[in-house]
């Protein structure tokens, strides 16, 4: 039996090689990568050429808001609230999705705001936005549309999940580790 004394065949490894640590993780990441430019250019087609009625259909627009700076920071980001018109349609924005807001034209505008949605309620949308001069009062003029961009938190979270993964200070199960880094080459894997 293999690792037995007097077998000539060596026991297996208890953990996966650092090239095919590697090897997985670069091949992941190229695939990872991939689907965020696709995610990406989907976004930006979307934007460039659907009409708005159409993007607030499928829930990625929400126009006609009303907005109102907080006396708060999310994370040292300043907060502002957008109230959603009563006749509003229903829309799919999350807690955490990365968000654009601009009068007319997020793609065209060059003051649009980005930043991300902290808070939904039936009748507002909260976000922490990237804080660019005099956010309050540009913020509370006028009226505002938002769309939702490619979430790169995902993105983000899998390229570290991959790195922890691979990396050399990984603490979880080597075997299991082994396992699903040298399974890659396996026949019928994924």
């Amino acid at each position: 039996l293999a690792g037995m004394p007097g077998s000539t065949r060596p026991a297996p490894a208890d953990d996966a090689s650092a090239s095919g640590r590697t090897a997985y993780r670069e091949y992941w990441e190229a695939l990872v990568q991939r689907e965020w430019e696709h995610e990406l250019s989907m976004i930006n087609e979307q934007l460039g050429s659907w009409p708005v009625a159409r993007l607030e259909k499928e829930g990625l627009c929400a126009s006609g808001l009303v907005g109102s700076g907080r006396a708060y920071r999310f994370y040292n980001r300043p907060v502002a609230r957008f109230t959603l018109r009563d006749e509003a349609p229903r829309h799919s924005f999350q807690p955490g999705d990365e968000i654009v807001l601009s009068r007319a034209n997020p793609l065209t505008e060059i003051d649009a705001l980005r930043g991300e949605i902290i808070e939904i309620a039936r009748d507002y949308i909260e976000t922490a936005l990237v804080d660019s001069g005099q956010l309050s009062t540009r913020v509370e003029q006028g009226v505002w549309r938002l769309d939702r961009l490619a979430n790169r938190t995902a993105y983000d979270r899998t390229i570290a999940g991959l790195h922890r993964l691979t990396g050399d200070k990984y603490r979880g199960s080597k075997p299991l580790r082994r396992l699903i880094v040298d399974g890659m080459g396996a026949p019928g894997w994924a």
